[in-house]
C-alpha cells in the first residue's frame, strides 16, 4: 500500500492502526507529495493508495484525478476531514473507489475499506475488459455472446453487492422475483429474460455509495439518506451506454417511482413509469421487506405482502400488485435463498 499524507502524525496513526489490526496485511509505503507518490507507482508495485486530499504539491480534486490518470489500474482511497466528506464523495466520482474521515475510521474499518476497494477494483477492471472482448467477438457469436454477456452481468451484480455485503443476494432474489410475477404477467420469454437483467443490475449504482453508509446499523442523516437515494439516477449513468435489448436503465432508474407519484428519482405517475419498472418496484419492497437489513431484522413475507396489498393502486401498479399476491398466497410461491 502506498500511503499519501504530509502529516507525519496522521501517517502513523494510518500504519499503527494497520499494524494492529490487520498485521501482515498491508506493507505500507509513506510519502508526503504527490510528485513522490506518482514517481513509486511508476517504479513499484502497489495494490491501493490511501490518499490525503491537501499536499503540498496538490490539493483537493486534482490530487485524486492525478493518481487516477497516472495509475488506472490502481485502487484509491481518499482520506477527508469531517467537514470535508461532500470532496471525498466527489472523489468516488473521479475514479477514487471509497474514502475515508480522519480521526473517525478505527483500524478495523481502515483495513476493511483498503480490502474493499482493492477487489472492487478488480471487478472494475474484470468488467471492462469482459465488455471489450464482449465486443469484439459480438458479430460472429452470438450464443456466445448472450452466455458471456450473462457472465458480466453477474460480475457486475457482484460488484455491487461488495459495497453492500449485508444485502448480499438482493439483486439475484430481486430479479427471480420479478420474473415470477412476469410470468404470472404472461410476459414472453424475451421480455422475462430482460426483468431479469434489470433485477441483476437495478442495484449497480450503490458502487458509488461509500460501504460505511450501505452498511451503517443505525438511522441515516438526512444527507446520507440522499445518498442513497441517488443509487437509483446512478445506476442509470452505469448502463444507459449499454446496448441491451431492454429497456434495463430506465427500469433501474425508475424502481423507486410510486404511482402515486410520491416515488423518486422523478416523481413519476402511473402508466409514464415503465412496466418492467412497476415489477420491480413491488419485487423489490417484496424482497427488502423479508430480509435482514443492518438496521432491522427481516420483517417475514406476510408483512411484505400486506404492505402491497396496502398499496395496491396507489404506489403499486394493481395488476402487478395482483399477480404477486396471486403467486405467493395461491401459488406458494418462495424467495429464493
Amino acid at each position: 500500500m502506498l500511503l499519501l499524507e504530509d502529516n507525519p502524525g496522521d501517517a502513523r496513526l494510518v500504519q499503527v492502526a494497520l499494524a494492529e489490526h490487520a498485521p501482515g496485511a498491508f506493507g505500507v509505503t509513506w510519502v508526503e507529495r504527490l510528485a513522490d507518490a506518482l514517481a513509486r507507482i511508476a517504479t513499484d508495485r502497489f495494490d491501493v493508495v490511501l490518499s490525503d486530499l491537501g499536499l503540498p504539491d496538490s490539493t483537493g480534486l486534482a490530487t485524486a484525478q492525478a493518481i487516477a490518470v497516472g495509475a488506472p489500474a490502481l485502487a484509491l482511497v481518499v482520506l477527508t476531514g469531517s467537514h470535508d466528506q461532500d470532496l471525498g464523495r466527489e472523489a468516488i466520482q473521479h475514479g477514487a473507489q471509497d474514502y475515508l474521515v480522519k480521526g473517525e475510521a478505527s483500524g478495523p474499518v481502515i483495513a476493511r475499506t483498503l480490502r474493499y476497494a482493492i477487489e472492487r477494483k478488480r471487478l472494475e477492471i474484470g468488467l471492462r475488459t469482459a465488455n471489450e472482448v464482449l465486443e469484439r467477438r459480438v458479430a460472429e457469436r452470438t450464443a456466445e455472446l448472450e452466455t458471456a454477456f450473462m457472465s458480466t452481468v453477474a460480475v457486475a451484480r457482484t460488484l455491487g453487492e461488495m459495497r453492500d455485503p449485508y444485502t448480499a443476494g438482493h439483486q439475484r432474489r430481486v430479479a427471480e422475483i420479478a420474473v415470477a410475477i412476469g410470468a404470472e404477467l404472461r410476459f414472453g420469454a424475451r421480455r422475462k429474460e430482460g426483468l431479469r437483467v434489470a433485477g441483476y443490475l437495478h442495484d449497480v449504482g450503490k458502487i458509488t455509495i461509500p460501504s460505511e453508509i450501505l452498511a451503517k446499523p443505525g438511522k441515516l442523516s438526512a444527507t446520507e439518506f440522499q445518498l442513497i437515494q441517488g443509487h437509483a439516477q446512478a445506476s442509470y449513468d452505469v448502463l444507459k451506454d449499454v446496448e441491451f435489448p431492454w429497456p434495463v436503465a430506465q427500469a433501474a432508474l425508475q424502481h423507486h417511482e410510486r404511482g402515486d407519484g410520491s416515488g423518486y428519482p422523478q416523481g413519476l405517475k402511473g402508466e409514464a413509469i415503465l412496466i418492467e419498472a412497476r415489477v420491480m418496484a413491488v419485487a423489490d419492497v417484496v424482497e427488502a421487506m423479508s430480509s435482514h437489513r443492518p438496521y432491522r431484522a427481516g420483517l417475514g413475507i406476510d408483512k411484505a405482502l400486506a404492505e402491497i396489498e396496502r398499496g395496491r393502486g396507489t404506489l403499486y401498479d394493481p395488476n402487478v400488485a395482483d399477480a404477486c399476491l396471486k403467486l405467493f398466497r395461491d401459488k406458494s410461491y418462495v424467495i429464493p435463498a
